[in-house]
């Protein structure tokens, strides 16, 4: 990257806008800072008082705090029009399910220990629901994904495999899709990606497994809904997917949950002479011609409700006026920004800490508290 030296003193407008939503490149040249005020606003942005600065907490108030009390030694000023630094701005700090529930009825098959075909099965009605507001109790068949819209689908099953799509600039042609016609249909998909593929394959297939881009695969081929099963052969097998950290204020446009693998074998009971390992099993070659199938002969009726926990945080903006005015810039000011929250103690899910630190304050010492320092730094030398 060329670095461009700017002339000494130069009468440019020079506005700042720091804002916990953008981060941008710290100039090389403010390390030029007395170390000593360099760990003081380390220290106090990472200090045990501010508890990790999780967006929208009391820990975020107070590092706005400080940073509003910075901005107003060196004379900045809130936004023209704003009485305030601090910009509020509504997200979503965590999701619950409200009470998902999944019902199936139809006609299936049942077989004897040797394979062999005995007869017709009335399913009557099969049902499980999750508990309202319980991240899991034990005992639920369904639990929604935290992008679901909320809502209920009625329609019969297809099984889409692992619900993937690789896009042709991949130079690898992978389409679960290819031969299945799911329009207002249920789709069934299995979590992560095929479990034999080589290391090449895998590494391919494991950017396109995150279950919001399958969500979206099955939207855009015209399901109404989307089942997701931890298969026999996975991790975790037969368990639910947990309700992970998504700070979308809305759903993704389609009804998402997750089944156990007891219920995905109910709904295989549809489908004549296969099982759901015997599917994924031929799947985990990563073979791109291995198909899914439609299994008419069941109905399930899911309802999915996601509670979002909705929070506010706030960007701290504010500008230093130009001490002379310029005409001969077309945009005379200099934008300089880093975000100052962080991640509390972890509690979002989105942490990497492991069992012997679980629960306790995510610091941000090397990582918002310096960029924030920067920021500072430059504020000062501009």
């Amino acid at each position: 990257m060329t670095t461009r030296k700017e002339p000494p003193r130069t009468r440019r407008t020079q506005r700042i806008v720091c804002s916990a939503l953008f981060a941008f490149s710290a100039v090389s040249s403010f390390r030029a800072q007395a170390p000593s005020k360099t760990r003081a606003h380390v220290e106090t942005l990472a200090s045990p008082r501010l508890e990790g600065r999780l967006t929208g907490s009391d820990g975020e108030r107070l590092a706005s705090d400080y940073i509003v009390s910075e901005l107003q030694k060196i004379g900045a000023k809130p936004l023209p029009g704003q009485a305030d630094f601090r910009l509020p701005f509504e997200f979503t700090a965590g999701t619950k399910d409200g009470g998902s529930t999944i019902s199936l009825h139809g006609r299936g098959t049942t077989t004897g220990a040797d394979g062999k075909t005995l007869g017709p099965v009335v399913y009557g009605l099969v049902s499980g629901g999750a508990v309202p507001g319980v991240a899991n109790d034990g005992n639920s068949f369904v639990r929604a994904l935290s992008f679901s819209d909320n809502g209920d689908v009625e329609a019969t099953v297809v099984f889409a495999g692992y619900g993937i799509v690789v896009p042709e600039t991949q130079g690898f042609g992978y389409d679960s899709y290819a031969t299945l016609d799911v329009k207002d249909k249920i789709v069934l998909i299995l979590r992560y990606f095929p479990e034999d593929a080589d290391q090449k394959t895998r590494g391919i297939l494991a950017r396109y497994a995150d279950l919001r881009y399958k969500a979206m695969q099955a939207r855009q081929h015209g399901a109404k809904a989307m089942l997701v099963v931890t298969g026999p052969r996975s991790p975790n097998a037969g368990a639910l997917a947990p309700m992970t950290f998504d700070t979308a204020i809305a759903g993704s446009g389609i009804v998402a949950v997750s089944i156990t693998g007891e219920m995905a074998n109910e709904i295989f009971r549809a489908a004549p002479g296969k099982t759901l390992e015997q599917a994924q099993k031929a799947l985990d070659t990563a073979n791109p011609h291995e198909a899914g199938f439609a299994i008419p002969d069941v109905t399930v009726h899911v309802h999915s409700e996601v509670i979002r926990e909705k929070r506010t945080g706030h960007n701290v903006v504010g500008y230093l006026p130009a001490t002379e005015p310029v005409t001969t810039v077309a945009k005379p000011w200099v934008a300089v920004g880093a975000h100052y929250d962080h991640l509390g103690h972890g509690e979002a899910g989105n942490t990497l800490a492991g069992k012997e630190d679980a629960g306790k304050i995510h610091f941000g010492a090397d990582d918002n508290a310096q960029s924030r320092r920067c920021r500072s730094t430059g504020w000062r030398r501009i």
